[in-house]
């Protein structure tokens, strides 16, 4: 077997490292109700969440980043704009409690799970393999998101996160980390599937590279849970990619894509045709574990 490439191996966050560990709208009715906001049923709140986001995102875009209102007060507008519609006036009074709650949970371990619970452990061992192997691994996260996101990995607890951002400075070391940089669009400006994004990632990996490795060659791999914005866009992009087939997503979400797929995506198998002949661009998985646990072999 030939010598493997260095290694760039990037994830999406939402839905592929985190998960809410309830279903968001049913989180913003629970805590409705905590603030004395009445039983709001999720079937209620979803048409109000869903003008209530389309609206901002037009009015300001990129999570409010481009009209300099910021993720904070952005996500605060759509709060207010959900649960307006469904609050007397005596009680408006406790929107701003209900504001700074819903804020804190989906910035912190309140709202999410990981999706694996040793994922950190996991992360260590597959660069720990890779030294081994005589090849250097970079764990990156590329993801369409505001700036939540180390924050959110960070509190979750078990893994060594970087504060390496997109455009911002950080600590380089990748032998400290878990996870040596987040690449997010809310910094970048563009979002997944767009070229723009995935290339921004590559330009962060490589500013991690070891002196005396800087012309070697690295294998790109992505791994996201969906089609169009991961798969595809990676796979557009350059970079091998792997889907991960959530349990409600197992077998679908397919649709439409054509023979942009070749006969569909190919399980994770062989190692030499994945990482050193670089044949196979797209490839899917059960689940995350089965990700991590294949590129720890």
């Amino acid at each position: 077997m030939s010598r493997r490439k260095n290694l760039l191996l990037c994830f999406d966050a939402f839905g592929t490292l985190i998960k809410p560990n309830q279903p968001v709208l049913k989180q913003y009715a629970t805590v409705a109700e905590q603030c004395g906001l009445g039983v709001l049923s999720i079937s209620q709140l979803q048409a109000s969440f869903k003008a209530a986001y389309k609206a901002e995102s037009k009015a300001n875009p990129n999570f409010g980043k481009a009209t300099g209102l910021g993720a904070e007060k952005w996500w605060g507008s759509i709060i207010t704009k959900t649960f307006s519609p469904f609050i007397d006036d005596d009680k408006k009074k406790a929107l701003p409690f209900l504001t700074k709650k819903l804020l804190y949970r989906f910035s912190s371990s309140e709202g999410y799970d990981l999706a694996v619970s040793d994922l950190g452990s996991r992360l260590k061992r597959i660069k720990e393999r890779g030294e081994q192997q005589g090849r250097q691994t970079i764990v990156g996260v590329i993801t369409n998101s505001d700036d939540r996101i180390p924050g959110i990995l960070t509190s979750l607890g078990g893994m060594d996160i970087s504060g390496f951002r997109y455009g911002q400075e950080g600590s380089r070391d990748v032998r400290k980390y878990d996870i040596d940089f987040h690449c997010m669009s809310y910094d970048v400006g563009f979002t997944k599937p767009s070229n723009v994004i995935f290339d921004a990632g590559m330009a962060m990996g490589l500013e991690l590279v070891d002196k005396g490795r800087e012309g070697e060659e690295w294998t790109k791999v992505y791994v996201g849970d969906e089609v169009r914005n991961d798969v595809l866009g990676a796979s557009d992009a350059g970079w091998h990619s792997v889907l991960v087939l959530n349990e409600k997503e197992n077998g679908v979400g397919l649709d439409g894509v054509g023979d942009r797929i070749p006969e569909g995506l190919l399980d994770l198998g062989d190692q030499e045709v994945f990482l050193v002949n670089g044949i196979v661009r797209r490839m899917k998985a059960s689940s995350l574990k089965q990700v991590l646990e294949w590129f720890e072999k």
